[in-house]
This record gives C-alpha cells, sequence and structure tokens, in this order.
C-alpha cells in the first residue's frame, strides 16, 4: 500500500458535477481508504503525487490558527488536508515540493491594494485604490462615486472575477471588491453558507466601508442574494448591475433534489468531488473551458492561476460545497417582482447554467424596476470575464445614466 495525497475538494458553478465534466469521460472513483483523515506533515513541506496536478502548497493542519494583528491581512498555507491508503496498482512516485505561497493581492490591476474589514463571520478582504495609484495626480483622484463589484459563488471565484472591469473605472470611481468570506484571501470559517451568511456579509459592507446607498455590481447567485437585500433593505442601495442574477432554484426547478446536490451533501463523496473537480489545474481549466466560457481559446494563464488559488485556500471547499449542495439556493422569482431598486440585467448569449431565455422571463416578473437587459453576444457564464472591454462600456453606460 501506498499514501495518495486526496485531490478532494469540486468548486465551480453549482450546477457542475460529473466526471466526464473533468476528464472527457465518465469513470467510476474507487478508493481502497484506511483511516482516510490522517493529516501528513513533514518539516514545512508537503507530499504530493502526480495526478495531472503541478506543485503543493506547504501543509499545515486544518485547526491550526494563523497569528496576525487583529484587522490585518494573512496568508495561510494550505493543508495537506488528508491522505488515503490505494492499491499499488494506483501508485504515482511521490514527490517532494517545496512551499508555494499563495496571495490574491498578485492578481489584482496596477493601483490596486488589500485592506480588510472585521464581520461576524471573521476577516473579509476587499480591494481598492491605493493612495499612489499611477491615475492619482494632485489634481485628480475618483470622485464620481462608489461602485462595489461582487463576485459570484462557485468554486475558484473572489474579487478577481471582475478586475478587468473594474480597473478601467479606477480613475473615475471609487472601487471596492471583496473577497466574501469563505472565498478568496477572506476568512474561511468551518460552517453551513447560507444566503442569509452572504447577505449579512453585504449589508455589513455597504454600511461600514462603501457608504448607502450604494451602486453594486453582482454575479449570479450573489446577484440573487443581493436582489433579496435591495427588496428588505432598498436604503443600502442606488442601482444595481447584475450579471446572469438567480437562485439556482429559479421557477421550481428542485435544485436541492438533483443529482449534483445530492452528491455534494454526501460525506467524503463531497470532499472528493471538490479536491477532483476544482482544486487542481486540470480541473479548473476543464470547468471554464466546457461551461463558463463560449471560446476557451479566451481563457488566460493568470485566469486559471487565480482561480486555482482560490480553490486551493484553507477550507475553501465549505463555502464551494454550500453552493453545489443547495444551502444557498432559492427560487428567485418568488423575490424579484418585489425589487424597486433600479437594476440593469447582463447575461452572455451563449450561458449555460442562465440562458437569456431564464433572465427575460425574471425581467418580465418586474418590468418597472428591471430597466434594461443586455445579451452580450458571443460569450459564456462570465462575459464580464470573458469579454471584459464589452461589460465595461456597458457599466460606463449605467453608471452615467445613473448621474443623469
Amino acid at each position: 500500500m501506498v499514501h495518495l495525497r486526496q485531490v478532494i475538494d469540486v468548486g465551480g458553478c453549482s450546477d457542475f458535477l460529473t466526471g466526464k465534466a473533468i476528464f472527457g469521460k465518465t469513470f467510476p472513483l474507487i478508493f481502497l481508504a484506511q483511516n482516510p483523515f490522517r493529516e501528513v506533515q513533514d518539516g514545512g513541506s508537503s507530499w504530493s503525487m502526480g495526478f495531472g496536478a503541478n506543485e503543493m502548497p506547504p501543509s499545515s493542519p486544518q485547526n491550526s490558527t494563523p497569528t496576525h494583528p487583529p484587522y490585518a491581512p494573512y496568508l495561510h498555507p494550505v493543508t495537506s488536508t488528508c491522505v488515503t491508503p490505494v492499491s499499488a496498482a494506483f501508485a504515482i512516485p511521490l514527490q517532494r515540493v517545496p512551499p508555494k505561497p499563495l496571495t490574491m493581492l498578485q492578481f489584482q490591476p496596477p493601483g490596486f491594494k488589500q485592506k480588510v474589514t472585521e464581520t461576524a463571520l471573521g476577516i473579509m478582504a476587499y480591494y481598492t485604490q491605493a493612495a499612489d495609484a499611477p491615475w492619482h495626480t494632485p489634481h485628480s483622484a475618483p470622485d464620481e462615486g462608489t461602485l462595489i463589484c461582487l463576485h459570484s459563488l462557485g468554486g475558484g471565484s473572489s474579487a478577481y472575477e471582475w478586475s478587468k472591469v473594474y480597473a478601467a473605472l479606477a480613475a473615475d470611481y471609487r472601487v471596492i471588491a471583496p473577497d466574501l468570506v469563505g472565498w478568496g484571501q477572506s476568512a474561511h470559517p468551518i460552517r453551513n453558507y447560507t444566503a442569509e451568511d452572504y447577505s449579512g456579509l453585504i449589508a455589513q459592507l455597504i454600511e461600514t466601508v462603501a457608504g448607502a446607498p450604494a451602486i453594486v455590481a453582482a454575479t449570479s447567485l450573489t446577484a440573487g442574494v443581493v436582489v433579496r437585500l435591495a427588496i428588505r433593505r432598498p436604503d443600502l442601495f442606488k442601482a444595481l448591475f447584475l450579471v446572469s442574477p438567480s437562485g439556482n432554484d429559479d421557477f421550481g426547478v428542485g435544485y436541492a433534489f438533483s443529482l449534483p446536490a445530492i452528491l455534494a451533501g454526501t460525506p467524503i463523496i463531497d470532499r472528493l468531488i471538490y479536491q477532483l473537480g476544482a482544486a487542481n489545474e486540470a480541473a479548473v481549466t476543464q470547468f471554464l473551458s466546457n461551461f463558463l466560457f463560449a471560446h476557451p481559446e479566451r481563457i488566460t494563464n493568470e485566469l486559471i492561476q487565480a482561480y486555482v488559488t482560490c480553490t486551493q485556500q484553507p477550507n475553501a471547499e465549505y463555502s464551494a460545497l454550500a453552493s453545489l449542495k443547495g444551502d444557498v439556493c432559492f427560487d428567485l422569482s418568488r423575490y424579484i417582482g418585489q425589487l424597486t431598486v433600479p437594476t440593469t440585467l447582463v447575461v452572455g448569449e451563449y450561458a449555460r447554467f442562465n440562458r437569456p431565455s431564464k433572465t427575460k422571463r425574471l425581467a418580465a416578473l418586474n418590468p418597472k424596476a428591471i430597466q434594461t437587459i443586455h445579451i452580450v453576444p458571443d460569450v459564456g457564464v462570465l462575459p464580464h470575464v470573458e469579454a471584459p472591454a464589452v461589460v465595461v462600456g456597458l457599466l460606463r453606460a449605467f453608471l452615467r445614466d445613473m448621474k443623469g
């Protein structure tokens, strides 16, 4: 018997969960496990095994407490999670890999810095312009208002998702782009994340960091959470720019009873799904290519590395699996008719999860608040990632209309 480092953490969108999606074919995942949850530590290095992965980060126990000042960002090395004994037939020579630091700031545009705010769930990192940003001069600074950009809730998500858009607006608008708790560089508490958790985080960000009323751009399931918050607290919002808003259970599709949700809620299998489906470069590349992008040739190495870095943060599986198994799901069609905040919707022409037809159907439930729908041609689920220049233009027009 040999020890194989488990690569068990799926992320991606909550509609994604098959071996075929990851490796191009369906296959049985059979592990002859003995003591499958034993931690492995080895003097600051980690043992990793080939399985198509690149370098593995340094090991540390799941329950270790990082030493850092309160309210200060910190880098916590990725845990080695567990190892599983498997038959020698599956063996690949083990390699010792040196520690590799992980930080999301490296993926931010020039002129942006990381700051943090404390929440009830832990430290939340966010990105905003630095005082020495290249567009700042003694006579010029962003003074058109504050724009909050909120990422989606699929494995690998972070503020990076909006970075190619808000970088183009940074000379005019104060930008606040958080890694929501459970994602990116923020705290990753072990918990069953819910829509109420995210709603509370967003409300606190607006009240304590951005100031109300705020202009908010948000994606997918996060956009759905924003809609519900805007219904309860319209005083927090000036306008909404929502990309593919969804509750993942819209129009009563019964997502919680789907196979992906059931498997993602099954102990042991859930971790296996996450590691094989998200926490490695091959899985991220396949998911972006097969599910999120209309044109895989637009996927950059920087994009892949940003997503991989997020999936490999300690305890990152808890937030991603909460979305996948339906803990954050709701039927947005039951709420959107109550929205009163001026809203623009954006959807990719070839979006696989939230198709234009569904977005139009949601918009039809509230034509008074939802004033515009843009279908971005020739892109998939994330038009602001796949075609950021187009979305920058749409967002500029939206912001100009809000001023007028």
